[in-house]
């Protein structure tokens, strides 16, 4: 795949075929991710990745301006209710708000292996307590290794603790994902969270920051 001028188009080779997306056609793949489509979502995703490692973070915030405007019309907006597996409103999710973390610390921003992000949801039961439901994501390590070389890859990841019903609602209406117990949230539960207007743009800034491949040679 190469990236033709600013984005106008881009050129995918697959054998002795290419297919020209325009800058149209990348919009409307962001609106079908924002509709729940999971193709759609992944190819976004991959397309990042593909930019990332072979023209640089500068093409993928380029891509991310180019996709900001239809991302903000599927954006979801707060207060939300939450239902339970009978369909029964059991909260409302009230506020969602975050924090970055570098080595353990709260800081304004930042980047790397060493930056998490934490999102602190913020919810009210029916009798009018509020609660909060926090999920940290961090980069895990993933090791490829081919010939004399090894390649570690990072990925988003979270294992937030769910511990009774209500959380578990809340999780799900946020990410399509829950159970009572440790879950493990993976990229496709991070994109869910993305719909949402608080989250948008800090989701897109510390993806930014993902680690760089490392290369090394084995013996």
């Amino acid at each position: 795949m190469a990236p033709v001028g600013v984005f106008g188009h881009f050129n995918f080779y697959s054998d002795n075929d290419i297919i020209r997306l325009t800058y149209d056609g990348l919009c409307e793949i962001q609106r079908m991710a924002l509709k729940g489509d999971l193709e759609a979502e992944r190819f976004i995703r991959e397309l990042e990745e593909v930019l990332r490692r072979r023209h640089g973070d500068n093409a993928v915030k380029k891509l991310i301006e180019v996709l900001s405007p239809a991302r903000e019309e599927g954006a979801v907006d707060l207060p939300l209710e939450v239902r339970d597996d009978k369909g029964n409103v059991v909260a409302r999710i009230v506020d969602l708000k975050y924090e970055f973390l570098e080595n353990g610390k709260v800081v304004d921003q930042c980047s790397g292996e060493n930056c998490r992000l934490r999102v602190v949801v913020e919810y009210e039961l029916s009798s009018d307590e509020r609660r909060q439901f926090k999920m940290e994501w961090y980069w895990a390590e993933k090791q490829i290794k081919k010939d004399n070389t090894t390649a570690t890859y990072y990925y988003e990841t979270a294992r937030p603790r769910v511990k009774d019903d209500v959380e578990a609602a809340v999780l799900k209406t946020l990410t399509g994902k829950a159970k009572r117990g440790e879950v493990w949230l993976l990229a496709d539960q991070l994109d869910a969270l993305r719909r949402f207007k608080q989250l948008r743009v800090v989701v897109d800034k510390w993806r930014a920051g993902r680690p760089n491949i490392q290369y090394t040679l084995r013996q």
